[in-house]
């Protein structure tokens, strides 16, 4: 056989053959050899069951392909080595096989090493004959290919693949009648090859859409939904089955934004529509805040059939957009209540101040326990602080060993209530520090609460007593830190305030009431 092959040297379209290419042969070789006689009949039918198959099961026809390719060139094998998109076309790959070599179905070979290769490479049908002899990765590979008969197939003038059959021993050899059967075969080749590739996107395609976490459905010129998959069931809790053929405004509430239906006229113009946001009603009739994109479904003529809308729920980002807008309108409150407040402090502290020292050292310290009840209410989200903290928080640059006594069952301020406490307990602490008993070394304060409960409301007795400090003097309690002692509680909270200059030292019992949910925190004791 070998010797047969050296006498075609070139192809039907006439190429040289590579000469250290010494298994392939030209087809044109089966010209000069005995031909059987052609079976136009056994051909027709054969031709006929193949456009069935495409036209009723597209997914097998490949294989039907190389079945039919082995019984009417009555081979020991038959197949279709395919180029492909995913490796970039650098190999063959078997994606169909009839005959002996059925347990090499999904092999292949090297697009630029081999067999199918030359083929493409001379662009014309060839014989090969052990193919080992130029490609020795065709060694192991059995039963060994005798003689093989490769015709290329192309789409859109392109050759993407080979189909073939071949013959594992002597008792078949190849002739013309197989070349014009092959060749006739090749043409089908390239029209089941695109519609393999067509299903095998198409699928691709819906298995994506279903897999989808968006809701993705579509609809026809009429408004009726045409399709659905199983992010629209969970985004609008409809089934399939329940909303194909229903107006695609049963997902629409009761009253659609104002621009909703200029904005879909614009869909049968071929607009595409992007990220418009937009309300849907689920079957439960909650409303959905969704970002719709929706797209022309165009036919191969060009012509609109319909629209595919893709749905992404932004429910959670706007109850982000609108926490954040809500925290954004308390900021704005909070500072400016807090500027009014410095303000207010600042004009009080000047107008008690006799010296400019006297003034910003006053001023420094009242804003400086303002600042360390908000760091308290910030460090525990505004939700509230608990009152032996925050005492013990406005005390600390005065305790001295054992001078300051706290004792009492914990309890949690609310954020209006825990700025009040604050500043009061600070124009306690500086005048004690002052005037009263933190001014002398054995001087004591005690510090004591208790919560009172009346159903659902509660009520707080915080009492500050003084001790063993030098005698009171009237003429130097009279002044702003008085006066807010006095007043701050029951403008803020609505309580009430006792403060006493006994001549045993100063008092002051306050009374207000406080948010019913504050709970105990457990005993305190310094």
């Amino acid at each position: 056989m070998r010797t047969e092959h050296a006498k075609q040297r070139t192809t039907s379209t006439g190429r040289e053959l590579k000469p250290n290419v010494r298994s392939m042969l030209s087809a044109e070789e089966l010209r000069q050899r005995p031909s059987r006689p052609a079976d136009y009949a056994a051909e027709n039918q054969a031709l006929i069951a193949l456009a069935q198959e495409l036209a009723s099961s597209p997914e097998t026809i490949l294989q039907k392909l190389a079945d039919t390719a082995l019984d009417l060139c009555r081979a020991h094998s038959a197949g279709l080595s395919l180029l492909e998109d995913g490796d970039g076309k650098s190999h063959f790959h078997w994606r169909a096989i009839a005959g002996q070599w059925a347990p090499h179905l999904n092999g292949g070979t090297p697009r630029n090493f081999g067999p199918c290769g030359t083929v493409l490479d001379h662009d014309a049908a060839m014989i090969c004959s052990h193919p080992e002899v130029d490609f020795p990765y065709w060694e192991p590979i059995r039963p060994v290919l005798e003689e093989g008969l490769l015709i290329p197939f192309y789409i859109k003038a392109e050759a993407v693949g080979t189909i073939w059959v071949v013959a594992h021993d002597i008792s078949r050899r190849f002739d013309a009648e197989d070349l014009r059967v092959m060749t006739s075969l090749s043409a089908f080749a390239a029209t089941a090859y695109q519609t393999w590739l067509n299903l095998n996107a198409v699928q691709r395609v819906a298995s994506i859409v279903e897999s989808s976490h968006d809701a993705i459905f579509g609809e026809d010129l009429n408004g009726r939904i045409i399709s659905w998959n199983r992010g629209a069931g969970r985004l609008f809790g409809y089934m399939a089955e329940e909303v194909i053929g229903k107006p695609v405004t049963i997902l629409f509430p009761a009253v659609p934004p104002t621009d909703e239906f200029a904005t879909l006229e614009r869909i049968p113009y071929g607009d595409r529509i992007e990220n418009f946001e937009t309300v849907r009603q689920g079957k439960n009739g909650g409303r959905v805040d969704v970002s719709l994109t929706i797209s022309p479904i165009i036919d191969p003529n060009g012509k609109i059939i319909g629209a595919s809308s893709i749905c992404r729920d932004i429910s959670e980002r706007k109850l982000v957009e609108m926490r954040q807008q809500q925290l954004l309108a308390e900021l704005d409150h909070r500072v400016k209540n807090i500027l009014s407040q410095v303000a207010a402090v600042a004009k009080s502290s000047y107008q008690g101040s006799l010296t400019a020292d006297a003034f910003l050292q006053s001023l420094d310290g009242r804003i400086q326990s303002m600042a360390a009840a908000h760091t308290l209410l910030s460090q525990n989200g505004w939700k509230g602080v608990g009152l032996d903290v925050l005492v013990r928080n406005q005390l600390a640059p005065y305790v001295n060993g054992t001078n300051i006594i706290i004792g009492a069952t914990d309890m949690i301020l609310g954020p209006a209530e825990t700025q009040a406490v604050a500043r009061v307990l600070h124009e306690l602490a500086t005048n004690a520090a002052k005037y009263g008993s933190l001014s002398v070394p054995n001087g004591r304060v005690s510090v004591t609460w208790d919560r009172r409960s009346n159903g659902d409301a509660a009520s707080l007795e915080f009492v500050w007593r003084e001790f063993d400090g030098p005698p009171v003097v009237l003429g130097k309690r009279v002044g702003y830190g008085t006066d807010l002692i006095r007043n701050l509680i029951p403008h803020e909270l609505g309580g009430e305030v006792d403060l006493v200059f006994g001549t045993d030292g100063v008092s002051c019992r306050i009374e207000c009431s406080v948010d019913g949910t504050n709970c105990y925190r457990g005993h305190s004791q310094k």
